[in-house]
């Protein structure tokens, strides 16, 4: 399913993650911070979408609500719908629905009162809990720290606070590797 039918929205761009082209368009205007600037790409084709409108989208009287805890996940008979919000937001800000036959491609709503507190790229990815996109890709993202020395990526994985930074500082520093990311990491094979 192209968007290209769709209005246009005050926010667009396309992302090369992960090995693939992700479109994003939302209803409001985004700032495009430091952290998604490497990933720009003017590239024509698209393999995820991911659209946010803005409204109350109804859950469908056929859901069955399958996380009651928290943010409410519903299970459809052809997808899932899901409560979500920024990371740093304790209720829900958005409603996000997937289709089991099209997992590449998003369908959001920010809730008029949340409108605010989306001011930048970054608050809407924290938003669509990326793991479905990924997996339908045949990628997974890693909580790691992650180098490349000598023409080789080395990832380091642990749990929090174990001293994943310091080793990649550590590596930078003595083995003159270069750190690409402390935090997450996506892995996808490829050929």
């Amino acid at each position: 399913m192209a968007f290209s039918n769709l209005p246009m929205k005050p926010f667009s761009c396309k992302l090369n993650m992960a090995g693939a082209i992700w479109s994003v368009e939302a209803a409001i205007p985004l700032q495009i911070d430091d952290r998604y600037q490497p990933f720009l790409t003017s590239s024509a084709s698209s393999d995820c979408w991911i659209q946010f409108r803005i409204g109350y989208p109804p859950i469908p009287e056929n859901a069955r609500l399958i996380q009651p805890d928290g943010f409410h996940i519903y299970r459809l008979p052809d997808g899932y719908v899901m409560d979500s919000g920024r990371t740093t937001s304790p209720v829900p800000r958005a409603r996000i629905f997937w289709r089991d036959e099209e997992p590449l491609i998003l369908n959001g709503w920010i809730f008029p009162e949340a409108v605010p507190h989306y001011r930048s790229l970054t608050h809407l990815m924290e938003t669509i809990g990326a793991t479905s996109m990924l997996t339908a890709l045949g990628a997974i993202s890693l909580h790691s720290s992650f180098i490349t020395h000598r023409g080789q990526a080395i990832l380091f994985s642990a749990p929090s606070g174990t001293g994943k930074s310091t080793q990649a500082a550590l590596w930078e520093q003595h083995a003159h590797a270069e750190q690409i990311n402390g935090d997450r990491s996506v892995i996808r094979c490829v050929d």
